[in-house]
């Protein structure tokens, strides 16, 4: 599982700069494709770390103390991991909530610059400047995740040299 671990934190790794290349050529259809691929890697990371399946408890309490990252690792993107799965009631669900059906798909800019809009009718929101997520009222700050998953690596690669056979 330290091995899954680590190449979860790799492909979200490569995600991440994948992303940033995105903004910095403007191409929105790539930054979110890289900036969901990111989250998704994380959500990974952070089911193996804190499995929901009670018989699977003790993996995650080995891998969080062998790799030293405390109970409350990841929660930033908790709540795309409690959707993820159910996305069609998750995009159903934020529908019903919006009180006008006239919502932005997706924006690459920092909330607010696009007036005529309340902050919750952005279903996908970028914010290029700090690289914050929004997700249909769900926000992440990806860079902050992304520093976590690299500590999260760096324990792993710390692991897998003091306990290979080789």
């Amino acid at each position: 599982f330290i091995e899954e671990t680590r190449q979860q934190c790799r492909f979200a790794q490569v995600a991440f700069r994948a992303l940033k290349d995105s903004v910095q050529t403007s191409s929105l259809d790539l930054a979110f494709l890289h900036a969901l691929s990111f989250i998704q890697h994380a959500c990974q990371v952070s089911r193996l770390l804190q499995p929901d399946r009670k018989g699977s408890r003790k993996r995650g309490e080995f891998l969080r103390r062998e790799l030293d990252t405390g109970k409350d690792v990841l929660q930033s993107i908790r709540a795309f991991r409690d959707r993820e799965g159910t996305s069609d009631e998750w995009f159903e669900d934020w529908l019903a909530s919006l009180s006008d059906l006239d919502y932005v798909d997706m924006n690459m800019m920092p909330l607010g610059t696009m007036t005529g809009f309340k902050e919750d009718a952005f279903q996908r929101n970028l914010d290029p400047e700090v690289l914050q997520l929004r997700l249909r009222g769900q926000v992440c700050d990806l860079p902050k995740t992304a520093a976590e998953l690299g500590r999260i690596e760096t324990g792993c690669d710390r692991w897998l040299r003091t306990h290979s056979p080789w």
